[in-house]
């Protein structure tokens, strides 16, 4: 029998199918870390880009932090590196954004953070706002990013609570990135309280308990700080939930669309029973604007990963073996805002309801990560949004074989 040409020689092509079958962006990076001539191969070839990374579900073993990896079928990655342990460890996690930043607390609410895991750098975010009598601490719930935060004409969007007032109305927040100081900008009434923000078309959106949205455009930061924002208000939608109770309510920007992803549950604080998702849709009635939610039943090939501040959607059909869904994780946190002031041993996050939710029966799948999962004295389970590798570029390749 003839033998096997050594791996080293493999035809390109074949080469090129085995990293297609690569969903995981780690998993990719240690293919090219495996040969030489495989990586000189695909540089070759200007293999196109894989699609976005998908992303990682953070979760807490004991006190260690874990990233699951989706792409790979939940897999924990046990060996990332020991500093994005350290960086993470007793740490709250309310976010993250594209190319590892992670949105961190220090003590719970004593200091807010912007941290790179994978480079380390850092920027601080506001921890107080300024007022007629002083100035005020602040909790930050969820938040996202105009842009990366190494440009300078980065704007942060917040959800925030006072430290006196935790159980009072959630305000937004709105600052440059690196202040230490912000101003708040209170809701008008309680359906126009914020339950989830997201950076879209240019502005940020804030999805409200009403389930209307309240726009921010960043270029108009001084006067958004002193009430300058532009309130879409929905029709009623008039759908029922058949005794379920709304849970939380999300916004994912999808093929240039705007989606709420409504989470219900058969008692409150229990675990997620369905999913619903509308689309926006934007008309004129009486000469005037008129907005509304249409229901999607079907999800048609998306992947929504859903988490305050950090939802994303991508297309089922860029990754081999995965399913379309909607990916949640364990946020019902989020309804117990006093949390953060407990003692360690009497602060419980859940992190036990993580899962797929797909509309056929079974409906929903929960991810089991092999062990018992929280509740966590730290942090809830967040998204992890990865960087995106170029690996058709051999100096990039090397920067990261040589920093991994």
């Amino acid at each position: 029998m003839e033998e096997h040409p050594p791996w080293a020689g493999l035809d390109e092509r074949i080469v090129a199918e085995i990293v297609d079958r690569v969903p995981c962006e780690i998993d990719r990076l240690r293919v090219y870390a495996m040969c030489r001539s495989w990586r000189a191969a695909l540089v070759r070839r200007r293999h196109p880009p894989p699609p976005p990374a998908l992303p990682y579900l953070f979760l807490r073993r004991g006190n260690d932090p874990v990233f699951h990896c989706v792409a790979s079928g939940w897999r924990a990655h046990a060996d990332v590196n020991v500093l994005e342990l350290l960086v993470l460890r007793d740490k709250r996690l309310f976010g993250s954004y594209e190319g590892s930043w992670v949105f961190i607390a220090l003590e719970q609410a004593l200091l807010h953070m912007l941290v790179n895991i994978d480079t380390l750098e850092t920027f601080d975010l506001p921890t107080g706002l300024r007022n007629a009598v002083g100035s005020e601490k602040i909790i930050i719930a969820a938040a996202t990013l105009s842009c990366q935060p190494t440009e300078q004409r980065c704007v942060v969007a917040g959800i925030v609570r006072l430290h006196s007032d935790p159980r009072g109305v959630r305000s937004i927040l709105l600052c440059r990135r690196d202040a230490r100081e912000a101003s708040l900008i209170f809701p008008e009434e309680a359906s126009m309280e914020a339950e989830d923000v997201l950076y879209h078309k240019g502005a940020f959106h804030f999805l409200t308990q009403g389930e209307h949205i309240a726009v921010a455009d960043p270029k108009l930061l001084g006067a958004l700080n002193k009430g300058g924002l532009k309130y879409l208000r929905f029709s009623p939608s008039g759908y029922k939930h058949e005794h379920q109770f709304v849970e939380a309510r999300y916004l994912v920007e999808s093929r240039e669309h705007l989606l709420m992803v409504v989470r219900l549950a058969p008692i409150p604080m229990f675990a997620a029973s369905a999913f619903r998702v509308f689309q926006m849709a934007e008309g004129m009635l009486y000469g005037q604007a008129h907005y509304a939610w249409e229901e999607l039943h079907t999800l048609d090939g998306r992947m929504l990963f859903v988490g305050r501040g950090c939802s994303r959607s991508y297309e089922a059909a860029a990754y081999p073996g995965s399913k379309s869904g909607i990916y949640f994780l364990d946020d019902r946190s989020w309804h117990d805002p006093e949390i953060v002031f407990r003692d360690v041993a009497e602060r419980l996050y859940d992190c036990s309801d993580n899962g797929i939710w797909s509309g056929t029966p079974p409906g929903i799948e929960h991810f089991d990560p092999g062990w018992p999962p929280g509740p966590s004295n730290y942090s809830p389970p967040v998204w992890i949004l990865p960087r995106d590798y170029n690996f058709t570029q051999p100096d990039q390749i090397s920067r990261l074989l040589s920093s991994g």
